[in-house]
């Protein structure tokens, strides 16, 4: 709960900062509390693994900070639309996606915002990875193959199995598209990101997953 008080606190102070400066400095604002949002959504993440003993107060929380982004991203992209890199920086535009990642709950907003960065990653104001994770994201959620092969679905020893994937021979040349690394350079960062070292090294339990 101090967390979720946290968010409350942390988003007033810059609204009131937002009041203060006026209209002088809109976007750095804007990136200013996307930045935020995206430090809660983190720091919300990790907390389960951190302190296992809050089990299911944690993912309760974690939901509401979901929901209350995704409800800030609804309304502030119906005003201004899709934060794009021009208008608050590289940085703030992948926290924007990386907030809709994570609305799981909002299938269908997922797709309309996915809908809106697709074009502007032509220009270079959304990260093509980014539109390549959300449209994964979007595909599973479907029940459709993925094309990225971002999404996994769960662990077999040491090798992340991931949800199902389209024409899977061409999946590095779709990736490489994207600007993205091949498969096999993928999974060997999520494995490294997860904490898993190469078996030669130590012997864990098996992975249970994120």
């Amino acid at each position: 709960m101090r967390l979720l008080l946290s968010v409350s606190l942390g988003l007033l102070a810059l609204a009131g900062s937002a009041r203060a400066q006026g209209a002088g400095h809109p976007d750095s604002l804007f990136a200013e509390e996307i930045r935020l949002r995206v430090e809660i959504d983190q720091s919300a993440r990790r907390l389960p693994l951190q302190d296992p003993s809050l089990g299911s107060n944690a993912i309760a929380m974690l939901r509401a900070i979901d929901s209350l982004n995704t409800e800030w991203l609804r309304a502030i992209v119906a005003r201004r639309g899709w934060p794009t890199v021009s208008q608050v920086g590289a940085d703030a535009a992948g926290g924007a996606w990386l907030l809709v990642q994570h609305a799981d709950r909002d299938p269908a907003f997922q797709r309309a915002m996915l809908a809106l960065m697709e074009p502007l990653a032509a220009s270079g104001e959304v990260s093509r990875s980014n539109v390549a994770y959300l449209t994964d994201r979007v595909r599973v959620a479907a029940g459709e193959p993925q094309l990225y092969g971002t999404q996994v679905e769960r662990w077999e020893g040491w090798t992340p199995i991931p949800y199902p994937i389209e024409d899977p021979e061409h999946v590095d040349a779709r990736r490489a598209a994207m600007g993205m690394d091949t498969l096999e350079t993928y999974f060997d960062l999520f494995r490294r990101h997860m904490g898993y070292e190469e078996p030669a090294t130590r012997v864990p339990a098996p992975p249970t997953g994120e």
